[in-house]
């Protein structure tokens, strides 16, 4: 049988980062992709300056 494959985009909150997703990967079925998403200033973007809208 031919499964969908889906993109789950996960958005961590406020003083997190994308990490909190990576256990997740273990527990999902292997149809369902985690892509978590790192802001700059948080995780491995730490040293990444934040966006500024003049």
């Amino acid at each position: 049988m031919n499964k969908h494959q889906y993109n789950m985009f996960c958005l961590p909150p406020a003083g997190s980062s994308a990490s909190i997703y990576h256990p997740w990967k273990k527990q999902i079925s292997d149809n369902i992709r985690i892509i978590p998403i790192e802001y700059s200033g948080h995780g491995i973007k730490i040293n990444e300056p934040l966006i500024d809208d003049p």
